[in-house]
């Protein structure tokens, strides 16, 4: 207040006569008690009379200020570490105070263990305006993808003062998530034959509540068109959220007995429900279908009599190949050979296959026709340079040509000959006759006559 000092106050002498002066107190914003001066009278003049001038008045100046403590809303990272909560005095108050500050459960709650209690940890304000006064409040760090989650504070017990500063307010801690969670698929194979094939799908982190994805199909070079496989379309997955939890499904693919390359699908992920989180989905997997099958070109065997022409030779695929390719055939020595020109060589003669199970291609060999004997001879046919394609089709049959031999070199029996003169002389030397009896009738044999008298056969 200001200061009041020797003030004179003029009376007329009336009784009931009033005097006034005034008290400025000084206005501030401190949150103080009541506080009183007191008013004293001295130095009577102008006057011989006794008036009494010892009373005396106390002047009260009462407080109409406020203050409060009031606590900013913050948020941290789970795995961030102490999260700092502010406390702010905002005007002053006289003597200081203390206040204790508290947390409680919201969405974070520590059953869950998803952060440190804090319980009457006590605040002391030296009173000054605009003062602060910090703690922390410190989240369990983890690897459980989650919501936001938040806990609240509170304040209580003000002690150290008479004063009524509010401690109502409260704040809200909200702990952030700073954790994923992923749903990855395996690449896998299964042999085209082996029967349905399984594809797993891990999630790596926790997923607070769950929840539920699809996973389809699409073609990569194995084709639903081609009866490769079954699609997969939109089949749910659904996850309790456990870290490392898996999820199966299967595909199956088409058992078929074609020769093919190995060829591939692709898995995707897609329409995450039943969750706010957000889990990532965009991982996909290749599934390789294995081939199991086999294909080979064998060469049947076949034989044909030396002077009846070429002898055809046929060449079978057994089963289906993807794609055409093209196989070379050649000649091979057996007891038949070439320096006894006993066929006309075939080298690299080029064989070509569109891939039909059971399809056959057919090539010749010329036997040598001959009239001698020489008994049944054989070829080989041998295969090789395998193009057109990078499947596996077997070519290591050999095939087996056997030349028939149709010359009779077996000296006949049980025939007669008998000439028309008893002897023949010279002048018989252009003209002989003889006549065989008893000869095998359709057979051709090659005969030396010769004299016993000398001369030329």
């Amino acid at each position: 207040y200001t200061t009041i000092t020797s003030q004179t106050l003029t009376f007329a002498g009336t009784a009931g006569e009033t005097q006034t002066f005034t008290v400025t107190p000084t206005a501030d914003t401190k949150l103080e008690a009541n506080e009183t001066l007191t008013i004293s009278q001295a130095n009577l003049s102008a006057t011989t009379l006794s008036v009494a001038i010892s009373d005396g008045a106390t002047v009260t100046i009462t407080n109409d200020d406020a203050a409060a403590v009031t606590i900013a809303d913050v948020s941290g990272a789970e795995n961030g570490g102490a999260i700092t909560v502010t406390a702010t005095l905002d005007n002053a108050v006289q003597g200081g105070f203390t206040v204790d500050m508290s947390s409680a459960d919201g969405t974070a709650t520590t059953a869950d263990s998803d952060y440190t209690a804090v319980t009457s940890q006590t605040l002391t304000f030296a009173g000054t305006a605009g003062e602060t006064q910090t703690f922390t409040v410190t989240p369990t760090a983890d690897t459980k993808l989650e919501a936001n989650e938040t806990l609240t504070i509170s304040q209580a017990n003000l002690l150290a003062t008479t004063l009524s500063v509010a401690i109502s307010d409260g704040a809200t801690v909200t702990i952030t998530n700073d954790d994923a969670a992923a749903v990855t698929i395996a690449d896998v194979s299964g042999a085209e034959n082996g029967g349905a094939i399984t594809v797993t799908a891990t999630l790596d982190n926790a997923a607070q509540g769950g929840f539920t994805v699809d996973v389809s199909t699409a073609d990569g070079t194995a084709t639903t068109v081609d009866s490769d496989y079954t699609a997969v379309t939109s089949q749910t997955l659904t996850f309790a959220g456990t870290a490392g939890e898996t999820q199966t499904f299967t595909v199956t693919p088409t058992a078929d007995t074609k020769l093919e390359a190995n060829e591939t699908l692709t898995i995707s992920q897609a329409n995450l429900l039943a969750t706010t989180l957000s889990v990532a989905i965009s991982d996909g997997a290749t599934v390789t279908i294995t081939n199991d099958d086999a294909a080979a070109v064998t060469i049947a065997a076949v034989s044909g009599a030396e002077d009846a022409g070429a002898i055809t030779v046929t060449a079978m695929l057994d089963n289906a190949v993807d794609g055409a390719f093209t196989v070379d055939v050649s000649t091979a020595d057996g007891t038949a050979t070439l320096a006894n020109s006993d066929y006309t060589a075939i080298t690299s003669q080029t064989l070509t296959f569109a891939g039909t199970a059971g399809e056959t291609q057919t090539f010749t060999v010329t036997p040598t026709a001959d009239a001698t004997s020489e008994g049944n001879e054989t070829i080989q046919i041998i295969q090789s340079n395998l193009t057109g394609t990078a499947l596996a089709v077997n070519i290591s049959d050999v095939g087996m040509v056997t030349i028939s031999d149709d010359d009779d070199g077996t000296a006949p029996i049980g025939y007669t000959v008998s000439f028309d003169d008893a002897l023949i002389g010279a002048s018989e030397v252009t003209t002989s006759k003889f006549t065989f009896a008893g000869a095998e009738v359709g057979t051709t044999y090659n005969y030396t006559v010769s004299s016993d008298g000398g001369g030329t056969n």
